[in-house]
């Protein structure tokens, strides 16, 4: 009997760390340019690969995207700079030699001309490479509909010094 209380009282004390219901994650497709932005950073802080490295993204005013990659025991180098339109891409493929997946960002029209204007991400998790892919094909079209739409908003004129 005493055996059973103390399985009993084990059993109820295993369930206090966890939570009664599941965190709702919200899909990449209902976040605005921060969320994604912030997702991006949580995956790029923990890119998994050999050669351990850190990616870190921000998104400046006129869709330019800001990419810093860190290699692990090196100093940060520069970060790359993309001024993104909704005629890119994003492309994410698999190196053989390094076991690792990329996320490439492409230049826009003809697929078969498109060229690879840069690294975006890698690691060696496809889960994690394919989301990041995802996360920037949305941050294109939408930062690209809302510069736009900025631009469109924007009376006639108005650029002008005194109008």
């Amino acid at each position: 009997m005493l055996a059973v209380l103390a399985l009993a009282g084990l059993l109820g004390a295993c369930r206090g760390g966890y939570p009664n219901e599941d965190q709702v994650l919200p899909s990449p497709f209902d976040m605005d340019l921060a969320q994604r932005l912030e997702v991006l950073n949580g995956l790029g802080h923990a890119a998994r690969g050999d050669a351990p490295q850190r990616w870190t993204y921000a998104l400046e005013p006129g869709c330019r995207l800001l990419v810093k990659q860190r290699r692990k025991g090196l100093r940060a180098a520069s970060p790359e700079v993309f001024e993104l339109s909704r005629q890119m891409d994003v492309t994410l493929s698999f190196d053989e030699s390094s076991q690792t997946f990329g996320v490439y960002l492409m230049s826009g029209g003809d697929p078969a001309r498109a060229k690879q204007l840069g690294l975006l991400f890698s690691s060696s998790a496809w889960t994690d490479a394919a989301q990041v892919d995802l996360l920037l094909q949305l941050l294109i079209r939408d930062c690209g509909g809302a510069a736009a739409a900025s631009d469109r908003a924007r009376p006639l004129g108005s650029d002008r010094v005194g109008a």
